[in-house]
């Protein structure tokens, strides 16, 4: 009984997960200011990306400022995560880390969507490459 509960919940927290992604996609992003004026992008992200096949998948991001640079956790719906250490340059978040071993590379373009923090771009690992979309969940602070 508890685990339909736990199965049925994680299916409807699925759903509204993906909705929201794709409501989120269909906003049309600003353009960010100068470098200097840029605000945070430390906090929660919603994950959607491509993997090199053209798969779908949906996870969750975690962006912390760790000096003049950022330490990022990926957790994907498969379970699999990455962790990487970033550094911004202008407009971009450019992370390397590891997965399973593999070394990733990120680069990803900051614009924003309703003045909130919307990061998109491609990763390499290894001989495959892939693509993301990074839509803001909520700050660091609740």
């Amino acid at each position: 009984m508890i685990e339909e509960l736990q199965r049925c919940w994680l299916g409807i927290l699925w759903h509204v997960f993906v909705l929201a992604i794709v409501f989120a996609q269909t906003a049309v992003p600003e353009q960010l200011p100068p470098p200097e004026q840029l605000k945070p992008i430390d906090g929660y992200y919603a994950v959607a990306g491509l993997d090199h096949e053209g798969r779908g998948y949906f996870g969750t991001l975690l962006i912390s400022k760790y000096g003049s640079n950022y330490v990022c956790t990926w957790l994907l719906e498969s379970g699999v995560t990455c962790k990487g250490v970033g550094m911004r340059d202008g407009n971009d978040l450019v992370v390397a880390g590891l997965t399973g071993g593999n070394i990733c590379v990120f680069r990803l373009t900051i614009t924003a969507v309703d003045g909130k923090p919307r990061l998109a771009g491609k990763y390499a690992t290894g001989d495959l490459q892939g693509s993301e979309v990074l839509t803001w969940l909520r700050g660091l602070s609740l």
